[in-house]
């Protein structure tokens, strides 16, 4: 399964979310200009970060990264690193338009897995995956096997072995830890600063609005799988001015009945879009059509939000979607 973006009204929003915003895309247009002194200093030695319990050293700031999945490539994207990304594998949804333009002119490796064959040809010195699957055992891919080939890699905190639940100041932890890696502290600092600095506005101006309850539809027919109450993806709605109707269900995404759905009767439904299912529209088609959710609030008001999954991951759209959502569920507040 391969969340996280209301792109249907992400185009036209606010001057209170677009300032934020531009500020971000402007911190990374012009990232490699206003790297600053300490940028440089960092540069100079090697730097061991600790990823999935284990140590990884750079001797030097990577020069030819493979993202393995979408959330890392914009990641990087976000930090002004598209220079160094020479090949992406497995995208799952449309590019965010802020990094559209860089995003398409990278070299697409494969729509999904790839060979550790194919990723050698490219000389890589760092594979930077975004699920566990990125560094598959089974499939050849282990990382081990990438460090017998003198190449670093890199798993999003998430997707580590017996991980908590990612949090958005996992987010934030993550963009330092790449700032310390590609020696680009200050650049990364920023970015985090920004991104946490939208939400607290939003978060402001929500101060008081009751919240939306909100169910979070991913896929299934006979039993709907949705967001349960911990991971990224609970966390958005939360902070979005939205309750979750499952948040007292344990997990990061779980399977519940259509039953417990009517009787908790969601004032909005959010459909997850994503590569290898239904469009979010044949999605929404479906639950309309469904004799037995005809009264529910959300289906007779028609309140549908679609989001993609990299909103609900370990990346820089996860705070982008909180902003969002947001306008999508309380319009009236953030016009």
């Amino acid at each position: 399964m391969s969340i996280f973006t209301a792109s249907a009204t992400r185009a036209g929003r606010t001057t209170f979310l677009a300032a934020g915003l531009a500020a971000t895309l402007t911190l990374a247009a012009c990232a490699t200009d206003t790297d600053s002194a300490a940028d440089q200093q960092a540069a100079e030695g090697a730097v061991t970060v600790t990823n999935c319990g284990e140590e990884i050293t750079f001797g030097q700031a990577p020069e030819k990264v493979v993202t393995y999945f979408q959330h890392p490539t914009e990641m990087l994207l976000a930090l002004g690193l598209e220079d160094k990304i020479v090949g992406h594998v497995y995208p799952d949804n449309e590019p965010l338009p802020e990094y559209a333009d860089a995003y398409n002119a990278l070299n697409e490796i494969s729509e999904t897995d790839t060979s550790f064959e194919n990723l050698l040809t490219l000389e890589p010195d760092l594979i930077y995956g975004g699920y566990a699957s990125a560094f598959s055992a089974e499939d050849g891919r282990d990382r081990q096997k990438f460090e017998d080939a003198g190449i670093n890699t890199f798993l999003t905190a998430e997707s580590c072995a017996d991980a908590e639940p990612a949090t958005l100041d996992d987010v934030y932890e993550e963009i330092r830890t790449l700032g310390q890696i590609f020696r680009i502290e200050d650049r990364a600092d920023q970015l985090a600063n920004d991104l946490e600095g939208q939400i607290e506005d939003t978060e402001a101006a929500l101060k008081g609005v009751d919240p939306a309850d909100v169910f979070v539809y991913d896929s299934g027919d006979d039993a709907p799988m949705t967001v349960g109450g911990t991971g990224i993806g609970n966390e958005v709605i939360e902070r979005a001015g939205g309750t979750n109707i499952f948040e007292d269900q344990e997990g990061t995404f779980v399977d519940v009945s259509w039953e417990q759905v009517i009787q908790r009767n969601p004032d909005t439904i959010v459909i997850l879009d994503y590569a290898g299912q239904q469009s979010p529209e044949d999605k929404e088609a479906a639950l309309k059509a469904r004799p037995d959710l005809r009264d529910v609030t959300a289906i007779k008001e028609g309140n549908f939000v679609h989001m993609t999954l990299m909103d609900t991951v370990l990346g820089v759209r996860a705070p982008m979607a909180v902003n969002t959502l947001a306008a999508d569920l309380h319009p009236e507040v953030l016009e």
